[in-house]
């Protein structure tokens, strides 16, 4: 009995949705203005230049792609959604009602993860970190990521603590 050959099910083109293009663009944006804004060396500017190439080529994008402008850079939507200002150095202290909000959202990631429930436990201690940096929300946060296998997450968050 012969067998037919097995046809790959990956798509031959990548699908990739308008938004993650966004994301991507914006992802370059910031690269180029690191290095317009003479901020890394040769060898740097080298690899930056490759990086954006392969980027645009897996991602497809066009000239059109570019037409896209973020009101807010990446920069500062990756340090507004973690919780600190622009140029801020250091968390504001929690208030007390932050505090108490965060330590209920740490006992509802506890009762996910009683729950098999990872990503929302994730989700809930996000929520927590948010209002108070506490240590044990990142250490909670890590024991979820360990039962998802996302080992790498884990280990960050074991190091801010």
């Amino acid at each position: 009995m012969s067998q037919e050959p097995t046809q790959s099910s990956a798509p031959k083109e990548p699908i990739v949705k308008v938004e993650e293009k966004k994301l991507v663009v914006s992802f370059i944006q910031f690269l180029r203005q690191k290095v317009s804004a003479n901020e890394c060396t040769d060898a740097q500017i080298e690899g930056l230049e490759i990086a954006v190439q392969c980027l645009e080529s897996a991602f497809s994008l066009t000239d059109k792609n570019y037409a896209f402008q973020p009101s807010k850079s990446l920069l500062q939507l990756l340090t507004e959604a973690e919780g600190l200002r622009a140029g801020e150095e250091e968390f504001p202290a929690p208030s007390a009602d932050d505090i108490q909000r965060a330590n209920a959202l740490k006992e509802e990631g506890n009762e996910c993860v009683k729950a098999s429930k990872f990503n929302d436990a994730i989700e809930r201690y996000n929520q927590a970190i948010k209002l108070n940096r506490d240590p044990v929300y990142f250490c909670n946060r890590a024991a979820a990521y360990c039962r998802l296998e996302q080992y790498d997450l884990a280990i960050q968050d074991c190091q801010w603590v």
